[in-house]
């Protein structure tokens, strides 16, 4: 079975989690392009209207791009190896690297930084190493 309308960009080593009745996915490794850094989100709080005996109903049931805002400080670069939490409102990601391609590295992610999941804002945490 194939959900309609748009899907997310194929990918592996991404970070995946639940909130609010939504699936998301974030980042990864597409083996074409490199590291991505988009957020999609899947409503899976209407699962059972796909086994329904009236049919499927995949009008209700489908992925969604998420616009997240932020200064460009604390929004994530493409990034892909990395792993998210989430804990009440926010979703923290640490870690991962930046693939330019499969064999060139970047620099891991120097900073900890989280996404409220109730303005899709991204916001970055200082670490013990920042100069204030």
């Amino acid at each position: 079975m194939r959900l309609k309308g748009s899907a997310p960009e194929r990918r592996s080593y991404h970070s995946s989690f639940v909130y609010d009745n939504k699936l998301f996915i974030f980042g990864g490794l597409d083996i074409r392009v490199g590291s991505i850094n988009t957020l999609w989100e899947l409503n899976i709080s209407n699962m059972r209207d796909l086994e329904s005996d009236d049919g499927y109903k995949l009008e209700n049931f489908g992925w969604k791009k998420v616009q997240t805002s932020g200064n460009d400080a604390a929004r994530p670069d493409k990034i892909a190896y990395h792993t998210s939490v989430v804990f009440k409102d926010n979703m923290y990601l640490f870690g991962g690297n930046n693939y330019k391609s499969m064999s060139e590295e970047d620099c891991p992610q120097p900073f900890l930084s989280y996404l409220n999941l109730r303005t899709m804002g991204w916001q970055q945490i200082k670490t013990r190493g920042d100069v204030v």
